[in-house]
């Protein structure tokens, strides 16, 4: 059985500044442990061998990810909302057609 390779990478924020305050303030009005939130796209990448440093580069310019892969980055109390395991969005699959006629990758899988 071959294990598959899972790269992350961070898209831009969701929300506003001002839209991302107002969320902050009602979330810390629950919890005032709660610092700060951060919402934003997050791009999983799914392939047969690791990506090359030059296609982790290709990919991030198509993505328009502002940050780079998120391979060693350690965040604590993290929250990923998705789809349902095995979902493959219309997104997802054009992006993935996109990704494989540009000739970065051929053998990957991609998810919202």
């Amino acid at each position: 059985m071959q294990k598959n390779h899972i790269t992350f990478f961070l898209g831009n924020g969701i929300y506003s500044q001002f839209r991302k305050t107002a969320l902050e303030d009602q979330v810390k009005n629950k919890n005032s442990e709660i610092i700060s939130i951060d919402v934003n796209d997050t791009y999983v990448i799914e392939s047969n061998t690791l990506l090359s440093e030059s296609a982790k580069r290709n990919l991030q310019k198509i993505l328009n990810s502002d940050k780079a892969s998120l391979t060693n980055i350690k965040i604590g109390n993290n929250l990923f909302i998705g789809p349902r395991v095995g979902t493959i969005s219309p997104w997802s699959s054009r992006a993935t057609n996109i990704i494989k006629n540009c000739g970065i990758v051929w053998d990957l899988k991609m998810s919202v």
